[in-house]
């Protein structure tokens, strides 16, 4: 940060990539060495899926303070489908759970062979 501040590049969000959630403090002093807004210190952390990193910047307001930035109103966020989504990632539907037309192809898959 200090070489961008040095070349005129001022940041207006931070992703901090960490493998742990960051605490306030760690969070306010991160805003304050590299001015910015305590709530643009946005935690980037590990998540066991791809697929849950919108729901987690969603959780930082992410969505929300690039909006603010943006100079746009923020729209009520329904992430439903997308929790959605990962959930069927770490839950597989069975062939029970399918539409029938899906099971009776899958039947003639594994029947031609």
């Amino acid at each position: 940060m200090k070489e961008l501040l040095s070349i005129g590049i001022q940041a207006d969000i931070l992703l901090c990539r960490s493998d742990r959630n960051l605490s306030r403090d760690i969070k306010q002093k991160i805003a304050a060495f590299c001015n910015v807004e305590e709530r643009a210190v946005v935690g980037a952390t590990t998540v066991p899926s791809i697929y849950e990193v919108p729901l987690r910047f969603a959780e930082e307001g992410l969505d929300a303070l690039i909006l603010k930035y943006l100079h746009k109103e923020a729209p009520d966020a329904n992430l439903a489908a997308w929790k959605d989504l990962v959930d069927r990632c770490y839950h597989p539907r069975t062939m029970s759970r399918l539409p029938s037309w899906a099971s009776m192809w899958s039947t003639r898959i594994v029947t031609s062979r």
